[in-house]
């Protein structure tokens, strides 16, 4: 499942990591650190933010 930022509004994706709504466990290949960074870019950059990003997947 593709995660794109401009999903989710920024208060959303927060309550998404902390409430384990995400269907993966990340804790055996991402650290508490890297994971709070990137729902800080999410965050960052989510649907209500000043700069909304979508992740683009390759064809």
């Amino acid at each position: 499942m593709p995660v794109n930022p401009a999903d989710k509004a920024a208060i959303v994706w927060n309550k998404f990591f902390t409430r384990g709504r995400h269907n993966v466990d990340f804790s055996a290949t991402i650290s508490g650190p890297d994971l709070q960074l990137i729902v800080q870019y999410l965050q960052d950059h989510a649907a209500d933010s000043d700069q909304p990003a979508v992740a683009v997947i390759p064809k």
